[in-house]
């Protein structure tokens, strides 16, 4: 069984509230310190996400089987998730490319022969690129942001990651192709020079030689498996969410008062700049970046013209 991953600790949260709205919003924000993230909401790091219980809590509080709900800025899909869970018809919303890679593969539900497919590959690809190690001519990779994606690795992990990445874009079965795409995806900061998600500093890594490799086949088969569970656990029928990469303040594409629900996290002011962090992952996958960068709310790159604003 994959490990799970521990949420933050709550346990000296002073908590007030009024009503029973308010009631409901305190039991929703209260975490047990022991729960960690169950099925497939521990794969891929995105930060200022929700922890699962509290979209989980809010929708069996409030929704019923066969609504709607919208998350306009669904980052990894938390809320998509929880609902499909609970028999909902869901769409999510996030300019950002990476969001669209990360709640696709949260939210895909996988038979066992799909799984073993995905695994199968993954391994045969961790085999090949064992093997081109000791060519003296590996096979040349033409991928267009090599340059700027070079700096930010030591070379023996950037040589592996080069050719996970050129291998994934040749696997023909899409479904497995966008798998492994996010699987490596989710491995590529971990490898860089940077020091986390949410830090730019640099720290290089002392990973030896087939270290990338080996986390890329381990989360590929941790993803798959948590995306069986996924599938038990779904009520029959469920349809797969619409996802969506538009403005969130437009959404030109859905007709208004369509949804039962709204429920969302939305960008902390002043506090992420996600095009930066998710950089690395938008030049590795070729995802264009340009509207959403432009057109990212919050940025923390932006300031915080509030804080200087005449009262």
């Amino acid at each position: 069984m994959p490990q799970r991953r521990k949420s933050f600790s709550q346990a000296n949260l002073n908590v007030r509230h009024d009503g029973p709205q308010g009631e409901l919003l305190a039991h929703a924000l209260t975490v047990p310190e022991a729960d960690g993230y169950t099925l497939t909401h521990g794969f891929h790091p995105y930060p200022g996400r929700f922890h699962h219980q509290l979209p989980a809590t809010l929708l069996r509080a409030v929704a019923a089987p066969g609504q709607t709900l919208l998350d306009p800025f669904m980052g990894g899909g938390t809320p998509l998730v929880e609902a499909m869970l609970q028999g909902l018809v869901a769409t999510g919303n996030d300019l950002n490319p990476v969001a669209t890679v990360v709640a696709r593969e949260r939210t895909r539900p996988r038979t066992q022969p799909q799984a073993e497919r995905v695994v199968r590959t993954a391994r045969d690809i961790g085999a090949e690129v064992v093997a081109l190690r000791r060519s003296p001519k590996p096979p040349r990779v033409n991928h267009p942001r090599l340059a700027q994606l070079a700096p930010h690795y030591q070379p023996h992990l950037f040589a592996e990651l080069v050719q996970w990445a050129r291998l994934i874009d040749e696997v023909r079965d899409s479904s497995v192709r966008e798998t492994l795409r996010a699987v490596l995806s989710a491995g590529v900061v971990k490898f860089s020079n940077r020091r986390s998600d949410s830090s730019a500093q640099a720290a290089p890594k002392t990973f030896p030689k087939g270290a990338a490799g080996r986390f890329l086949q381990g989360k590929a088969e941790e993803l798959v498996q948590a995306q069986q569970e996924f599938a038990r656990l779904l009520p029959e029928g469920c349809p797969r969410p619409k996802l969506l990469a538009e403005n969130a303040r437009l959404l030109p594409s859905l007709p208004w008062a369509q949804f039962d629900h709204i429920l969302t996290s939305p960008p902390y002011p002043g506090t992420y700049d996600y095009a930066e962090q998710h950089r690395l992952r938008m030049d590795w996958l070729c995802l264009a970046s340009g509207s959403f960068a432009a057109q990212e709310i919050g940025a923390r790159r932006e300031g915080q013209p509030w804080a200087t604003a005449p009262a």
